[in-house]
């Protein structure tokens, strides 16, 4: 096929292996009917509707960055089994289980998403939580739990370092709320995602991120073999909301806006290992941030942070062992508009760690910011390297009340604050009946 009536010839005709030869220029989506194969070749112009059973592969699709390259027709109940492999689009992939589908199987094996802005009004679905749509989204949205989308996705990439998607990169999951129909993906393997943006909304309602795993996303394996890199303010390069069983980043993670996150962690996660660094750049940014849902192993390479009030590691749920094997280290101060000063390693209150093993040294650099703040729960402690504060006023370890730790074998120290400050807890002011309900 050379021509764009040539393919509407052969799709009327019902033939259903077709191949492209050259580029097929068409103003409209062109949608392939059940069962239909399409390959080789580009298609530029309108992008392609899948229905049910449709296989994809070598073959770039091209459309407006801020359009949709391939997405499927919602009218089916059932999808098959939607195949992609081998291809490039410009435009965002948008793979859902929406209107009447109600089951089906995505299987995608080498997709590049090379530029794309899935952005503006259409970018933020309806019961997506302020969630956008990536460059590449795989979603159920149904109301109904009995609804089921499976995924086998292989070999994502999403964007490029001189060239980044505008807002998120790869989204899977369900609604935000968690109930109705789930996405359930077996294995899921990222070689690398690079996103931007200049959103100014706040990040309690826009969520943005590299790879984003939505409530009711249940993900096997997940491994990222390339980096991840935001950016953008308020960007966070691996971001969990649903379920993983074991994820491996085996490259670096960075977020250079102010309010980047480098993992965000809120729902429940098996094994999670980065053996790449950690960095973020902006101010009040979080190496790693575990403020929600629970995970039973932890383990990262090494977490440093640059700017005010940025951490390199915030606990806040639940950890059954967290492993650093390198050092965890902050540069900033406490923010000029008395925001909270950068830290190491903060436990907050509803933080607790079984066992903490650091080979490395905890490290902070700044006026007021401690290398270790405990608020929560810490077990057994291993800190090889030891805890150490410079900086006016910056303590070795800040405890928060009466906490028991143990730290008989690690080094702390601070070269102005303390070695070990003890904060106690302020209690709360006895209640005062007002004088009015008095005279009542």
């Amino acid at each position: 096929m050379t021509t764009s009536a040539e393919l509407m010839s052969a799709l009327a005709a019902g033939r259903l292996d077709i191949r492209i030869t050259g580029t097929v220029r068409s103003l409209a989506a062109v949608t392939l009917p059940p069962g239909v194969r399409l390959r080789g070749g580009a298609l530029e112009g309108g992008g392609l509707r899948l229905t049910r059973d449709n296989t994809v592969a070598d073959i770039r699709v091209t459309v407006t960055e801020s359009g949709t390259a391939i997405t499927n027709d919602c009218a089916e109940t059932d999808l098959g089994i939607l195949t992609l492999h081998s291809v490039r689009t410009i435009g965002r992939v948008l793979l859902r289980a929406d209107g009447v589908v109600r089951a089906g199987h995505i299987d995608i094996d080498d997709l590049h998403v090379e530029t794309a802005n899935p952005g503006g009004r259409a970018g933020h679905p309806a019961g997506s939580g302020g969630a956008r749509y990536g460059a590449i989204t795989v979603v159920n949205r149904q109301r109904d739990p009995a609804a089921a989308l499976s995924a086998r996705l292989r070999r994502l990439r999403v964007g490029s370092s001189r060239a980044p998607v505008q807002g998120c990169g790869v989204v899977v999951g369900g609604r935000h709320d968690g109930d109705g129909g789930k996405l359930w993906v077996q294995e899921m393997s990222i070689d690398e995602a690079h996103i931007g943006g200049e959103t100014s909304a706040p990040r309690g309602w826009l969520v943005e991120a590299a790879v984003l795993v939505q409530p009711g996303g249940h993900v096997g394996d997940l491994v990222i073999g390339g980096s991840l890199a935001c950016y953008g303010p308020h960007q966070v390069g691996l971001y969990n909301r649903g379920s993983i069983t074991r994820c491996f980043a085996f490259q670096s993670i960075t977020a250079s806006g102010r309010g980047g996150v480098g993992v965000r962690n809120l729902g429940r996660i098996g094994t999670l290992a980065v053996v790449g660094p950690l960095i973020t750049y902006g101010r009040d940014g979080h190496g790693v941030d575990l403020r929600g849902g629970g995970i039973a192993t932890a383990a990262f390479r090494s977490v440093t942070t640059y700017g005010c009030g940025a951490v390199g590691v915030l606990v806040a749920n639940s950890v059954g062992r967290l492993h650093i094997a390198e050092d965890v280290r902050t540069y900033g101060d406490l923010g000029s508009d008395g925001g909270e000063p950068a830290t190491g390693l903060s436990i907050q209150r509803a933080g607790r760690i079984g066992t903490l093993d650091v080979t490395g040294r905890i490290i902070s650099h700044g006026a007021d910011s401690p290398a270790l703040e405990v608020s929560g729960a810490l077990g057994a402690t291993r800190i090889a390297g030891g805890v150490m504060a410079y900086g006016p006023r910056a303590d070795g370890i800040r405890v928060h009340g009466v906490r028991v730790l143990d730290l008989d074998d690690v080094v702390v120290g601070s070269d102005s604050g303390r070695a070990l400050r003890l904060v106690p807890i302020p209690r709360r002011p006895p209640c005062v009946p007002r004088a009015d309900r008095l005279a009542g």
